[in-house]
């Protein structure tokens, strides 16, 4: 091998993009945060955050969580802010919880 070669992973045989993010989704701890009501950072405030304390999950911030909202969830990252645990969430993994799909982009653009 000569010079820097990418040492990229081939997806697993039978396993799409998709639902390599959907079995990532269901191994992230979950909290229930309004996705359509954002703060002025564009962050989902989680005012049951706590609810993961109880189950033994540590709160920091950067951790990875999946934020639910009634029909939608999407991945995203912890960060404390003004005494509310908050997720930026990560838009490219919002789906519809009974369909699976990935929002359209106007839902979150």
């Amino acid at each position: 091998m000569s010079g820097r070669q990418s040492r990229a992973f081939p997806e697993p045989e039978g396993l799409s993009r998709d639902s390599i993010i959907g079995l990532t989704m269901a191994s992230l701890p979950r909290t229930y945060g309004d996705l359509g009501n954002l703060d002025a950072r564009g962050r989902a405030v989680l005012y049951h955050a706590d609810e993961m304390k109880r189950e033994g999950i540590q709160l920091k911030e950067g951790l990875r969580v999946l934020v639910w909202d009634g029909d939608y969830e999407a991945e995203g990252t912890l960060e404390y802010y003004k005494g509310h645990w908050r997720a930026r969430v990560d838009w490219e993994t919002a789906i519809d919880k009974e369909t699976r799909e990935r929002l359209p982009e106007k839902y979150w653009k």
